[in-house]
């Protein structure tokens, strides 16, 4: 019987550092709410799997010391390991067009098991009034 016992205590003790193992970021912050310049956004999802890893927490728009919109966009990875992704921005007119843009190309990232970051682009011209920000998978 105590040998049964010492075998599920190792099983246990295993599986605990298997799961801890798994590369997850813990986050500290004192923010509990949204920032003032936090936005609604609509999000279109055409991959369900990269919608159960890959998400936005909270997004901003907001006016910088340049006089053009700077947007930052926090990305959470729900998953158990590390995500990859490339993203674009692109920066709209008050009549829903797109601004082209030099900084409008698709830049690689990723984002370990549990952790998030952010991700941000400003404006080149002060006739941008709204961006869309576009993510995929990358490899």
């Amino acid at each position: 019987m105590k040998t049964n016992q010492i075998i599920h205590a190792v099983g246990t003790l295993l599986l605990a550092a298997i799961l801890s193992g798994c590369g997850t970021v813990n986050t500290t912050q004192t923010r509990a709410q949204q920032g003032e310049d936090a936005i609604p956004v609509r999000e279109d999802v055409n991959d369900a799997l990269s919608r159960l890893a890959i998400h936005a927490t909270e997004v901003r728009l907001f006016e910088n010391a340049g006089g053009t919109l700077e947007a930052q966009v926090d990305i959470a990875n729900d998953g158990f390991r590390t995500r990859r992704f490339a993203y674009r921005f692109d920066w709209l007119d008050a009549r829903g067009n797109i601004i082209p843009a030099s900084n409008a190309v698709w830049r690689s990232s990723s984002i370990a098991a549990g952790g998030s970051a952010v991700i941000s682009s400003t404006a080149l011209t002060p006739q941008a009034t709204d961006f869309r920000l576009q993510v995929r998978r990358s490899n």
